[in-house]
């Protein structure tokens, strides 16, 4: 059975076709301002990679924040479920997830079953988001790529006190003109997306294996030393981290 699973962010559109076990074909595309077309374009660049007509897809979840917008979705789902399905598809000892997206942060605690416990949304600040590093490597004139290895190049941390975006790009502009090294201003961002990280865990609790999905999992600094702040490995998910949500759409597609 060929199953589909779409995610509408904020930021960006997900869209992934699965056939019994197997990642067919998947595409992310910018959602701007039409959450609704991003999806139909998303979905259609899948569709034309995996050689298919949309006849063929048997059944179509959708997720996120615009998954009402998704037309030809059969059903929507809330994003958290779809988070828990498509990390324990990958890694089913999964116990903690942490979802770092463009504008929110999502902690999900979970029992040994794989079933909700508690979780927590942080989606009325962007620290720790992915929006705070784009702005963030705008003002020091980096590519995103150049981020997170930058970082772990450094040979001091620049403090940077502020988890405001406005006031943060201030701090940072002004340690640039004082003359600081750029890889220490850049770990001094990444340890206080950390530390708004770890803020959140806090809040939720961790227990048993710990995985980062999202947009923010892809900056290597942030992974190394979130692992260094909590002493614990995390595992890292064996596929792009920002596809999550829309496999885990899919896959309970398959399911019925």
């Amino acid at each position: 059975m060929i199953t589909a699973g779409c995610d509408v962010g904020t930021q960006t559109t997900k869209a992934i076709i699965l056939k019994k076990d197997t990642i067919i074909a998947q595409e992310i595309v910018s959602t701007r301002a039409t959450p609704e077309k991003a999806a139909r374009q998303a979905m259609d660049n899948a569709l034309s990679a995996a050689r298919l007509k949309p006849r063929k897809i048997k059944r179509c979840i959708g997720t996120g924040w615009g998954r009402k917008k998704i037309k030809f979705a059969d059903r929507v789902v809330g994003e958290i479920p779809c988070l828990i399905r498509g990390t324990r598809w990958f890694i089913p000892t999964a116990r903690t997830i942490i979802n770092a997206g463009s504008q929110s942060i999502t902690l999900i605690s979970l029992n040994q079953k794989g079933r909700l416990l508690d979780h927590a949304v942080n989606d009325r600040c962007a620290a720790g988001t992915g929006k705070f590093i784009e702005l963030m490597a705008d003002a020091l004139e980096l590519a995103l790529d150049e981020f997170g290895p930058l970082s772990l190049e450094a040979e001091k941390e620049i403090s940077i006190s502020s988890q405001c975006i406005v006031f943060a790009e201030s701090e940072v502009i002004n340690h640039i003109n004082k003359g600081e090294n750029v890889a220490d201003v850049v770990c001094g961002i990444t340890q206080s997306i950390v530390n708004s990280l770890v803020t959140m865990i806090k809040r939720v609790g961790m227990t048993g294996d710990v995985c980062l999905t999202g947009g923010v999992a892809k900056n290597t600094g942030i992974v190394t030393k979130l692992s260094e702040k909590l002493d614990i490995h995390i595992r890292q998910i064996p596929h792009d981290p920002q596809m999550i949500g829309a496999l885990g759409a899919a896959v309970m597609a398959s399911e019925g």
